[in-house]
């Protein structure tokens, strides 16, 4: 019986959860077309191993991104 809890208990640690960091932009100066909006989001240390695990949706459709680590946690 522990051994299978023990199975069980690492598999549900392996499952990975999504984190929602709302994020409205504005417009007040009224510019047509595409901009670029640059965002900065820590996470808390062993959160997140890789930036190809990340997506900005608006509602259900994927938006164009690209993420860049700009720095690491010492350890």
């Amino acid at each position: 019986m522990s051994a299978r809890f023990l199975a069980l208990a690492c598999l549900l640690c392996s499952l990975s959860y999504a984190l929602e960091v709302p994020i409205a932009v504005d417009n007040p100066a009224g510019f047509q077309g595409r901009r670029a909006v640059y965002v900065g989001i820590p996470f808390a240390p062993g959160t997140l191993s890789s930036p190809e695990r990340l997506g900005i949706y608006a509602g259900e459709q994927q938006l164009p991104a690209q993420f860049t680590v700009l720095n690491r946690y010492p350890g």
